[in-house]
């Protein structure tokens, strides 16, 4: 089982396979696997964030703060 996207996957029955003793004789069984597999995204960690540098470059003039007087620059 190899999924390709993240989700919810029933895993597939199981093959028991013996071969005792001596391995001169095999057996085979399935079984089912009443369970799921959840699947969640590859997280990478975070070397760089190219926009952390441009998030507080822009700025906005006349922005005040409806209590009082003061500029209130983060606020668009």
């Amino acid at each position: 089982m190899r999924p390709q996207q993240r989700g919810v996957y029933p895993l597939p029955d199981l093959a028991l396979t013996s071969a005792v003793p001596f391995g001169l004789f095999r057996s085979c069984r399935m079984l089912a696997a009443p369970a799921q597999a959840v699947v969640y995204p590859l997280v990478l960690p975070l070397q760089d964030c190219p926009l952390l540098p441009h998030l507080g470059a822009r700025k906005i003039d006349g922005c005040r703060s409806p209590s009082s007087n003061t500029a209130m620059p983060w606020k668009v």
